[in-house]
């Protein structure tokens, strides 16, 4: 893979600007709870990701492990966050989240709140899987790369908290639109990335994650 946090950082900038359920839910607690319950809830989100991360390595890494599945697999998933990509691009309607009022509870309540919106969003889950099934870590990979993706999305949310009365005064209609259109880029770009991962493995004869050859600057020193 060659080296495997260098890329989880690469991942994780490209999702950290995603905006779906639990980001505007974390910009309104921000705003109407103050940043340390902002912060509970995104130590659940966190804890969430480590949890889904684990359980889909653990249980699909014999499947992660074949080469024939994993070229398949890239290229299905590919195609499928292109087509995402795309449909983010011409999307018209925006949501900036909704108007309800954020309840008041205890700190631990914002931690599992965090963790169930995270848990029960099937677009987190899709996203993970088709992450983990393109760039298959082997088992003494998987902690830096884990730690490169989840350090890089954690703190970004533990700085969304900080600012989100600012962020709040930000995400007008406009602002998320915009954010859409670029998030439907950077999809379109991970996509592109896996067919390519695909193309370079069906045809060249490589191993489907063989980074060291497909992309230098993440080699191992």
């Amino acid at each position: 893979m060659g080296n495997p946090l260098v890329l989880g950082i690469v991942i994780g900038f490209a999702l950290m600007i995603s905006a779906g359920p639990s980001f505007f839910y974390l910009i309104k607690v921000g705003i109407e709870k103050g940043f340390r319950k902002a912060l509970m809830f995104a130590l659940g989100i966190f804890i969430s990701d480590v949890f889904l991360l684990s359980a889909i390595f653990i249980g699909l890494r014999g499947l992660f492990e074949d080469q024939a599945f994993r070229q398949v697999f890239s290229l299905a998933s590919g195609i499928l966050v292109v087509i995402f990509g795309i449909t983010m691009l011409v999307r018209k309607k925006v949501d900036v989240g909704s108007n309800q009022e954020v309840k008041d509870l205890p700190y631990f309540m914002y931690a599992v709140k965090g963790i169930g919106i995270n848990l029960f969003n099937p677009f987190t889950i899709i996203v993970w899987v088709t992450i983990l099934g393109s760039v298959a870590p082997k088992p003494n990979e998987f902690i830096p790369f884990i730690t490169g993706v989840l350090g890089v999305i954690f703190t970004s949310d533990v700085a969304k908290a900080y600012l989100a009365k600012l962020l709040g005064k930000l995400m007008t209609p406009r602002a998320v639109f915009i954010l859409n259109k670029v998030m439907g880029l950077i999809f379109i770009g991970i996509g592109a990335f896996f067919i390519f991962l695909w193309y370079n493995s069906y045809f060249n004869g490589n191993d489907i994650n063989d980074f060291q050859n497909i992309v230098p600057n993440l080699q191992t020193n």
